[in-house]
């Protein structure tokens, strides 16, 4: 089957160009109308059913606004996202927000204005925060990945209590008793369930949760680095670090080979989301998989539906996150 970016790389446009052509033919050019409608024919190509009803008013493009586009965790969002646009005949727009509300709100203005038509949130801002006039609440979006289940919008994310309490099990299945936790930005909703996770796996075997030390900070190498160093620094007792990702998870392991603290000799790390560089980090990190492609897909086909005014079948999705143990962690020795 012929997709709208296979005619976009025939005719040399983009995606978005394609879909004007087919829906809005008088706002191009008639030269570069006339190449694109060759490509069009020369390839055979229809348009997806579901979108026809919706071209003659449609951008036929969506907005993806990404937190850090360097963290390759949303890489994999981003792939997922792009296939469902694609099979559906939407140009995907991606904004790298630095999580800036003012970013985003620029966005969500697009999106009142009609020049884009949906949003897709992979920041932590649920869309009530952005979308304050009720008259707009209407409009189409999705929130991922860090979404909270109380709010309006159709949300998709991974069960992270679950998840951070059979990472955290594992460790106390290991003998570890002393922990430091290696956590993300303080108020962010991902955080906070985490947290939730960590903490009933730690009292499930007699912990006292509100002696365990805790640093704070975005989900970057250095911030894993700088409050890896700071617990082992005040707390030399802990022989197992749980990081809120792979990155954090990453960092931590510099800091404390820079303290003489062997990995997993000596200490314990453990990290989230299974990166692929998690994989092939010395030494390779015991962490869960987030399937992240799956998040991306799923709140496209969201979307998707949404614009097409259908019912979204399952507004508030949960996914599941697994386990993958690595080299990163041992038995306590003694235990």
């Amino acid at each position: 089957m012929t997709t709208i970016r296979q005619v976009a790389e025939k005719a040399g446009v983009s995606t978005a160009t394609v879909s004007r052509a087919l829906s809005q033919p008088d706002k191009l050019s008639e030269q570069t109308l006339t190449k694109v409608m060759a490509a069009v024919d020369d390839m055979r190509y229809r348009p997806n059913a579901l979108n026809r009803s919706v071209a003659a008013t449609s951008s036929m493009s969506v907005i993806v606004m990404v937190p850090d586009l360097s963290n390759p965790f949303f890489g994999s969002i981003l792939s997922g996202i792009e296939r469902v646009a694609t099979e559906n005949d939407y140009a995907m727009l991606v904004v790298n927000t630095h999580d800036e509300k003012a970013v985003e709100e620029r966005c969500i203005d697009h999106l009142g204005k009609r020049r884009v038509d949906g949003v897709i949130q992979l920041g932590a801002r649920p869309g009530e925060e952005l979308i304050s006039d009720v008259r707009r609440r209407s409009l189409p979006f999705i929130h991922a990945i860090e979404s909270t289940l109380d709010t309006t919008y159709p949300t998709v994310t991974v069960d992270n209590v679950a998840a951070a309490s059979e990472i955290a099990t594992h460790l106390t299945s290991l003998g570890h008793r002393e922990f430091g936790i290696v956590g993300g930005p303080f108020e962010s909703a991902i955080t906070v369930s985490r947290m939730k996770g960590y903490q009933k796996a730690i009292e499930a075997v007699g912990g006292d949760w509100a002696k365990v030390p805790r640093a704070y900070g975005p989900f970057t190498l250095a911030s894993g680095e700088a409050s890896a160093v700071s617990i082992l620094h005040q707390h030399p007792e802990v022989t197992a670090l749980i990081c809120m990702s792979d990155e954090l998870a990453m960092g931590a392991i510099k800091g404390a080979f820079d303290l003489g603290i062997s990995v997993p000799e000596k200490l314990s790390v453990v990290g989230f989301d299974n990166i692929p560089a998690s994989g092939y980090f010395i030494p390779t990190i015991t962490t869960v998989t987030q399937p992240a492609s799956k998040l991306g897909s799923l709140s496209m086909t969201m979307l998707v539906a949404t614009l097409a005014k259908q019912n979204v079948p399952r507004p508030k999705t949960v996914l599941h996150a697994d386990l993958v143990i690595r080299r990163s962690t041992r038995r306590l020795v003694g235990v």
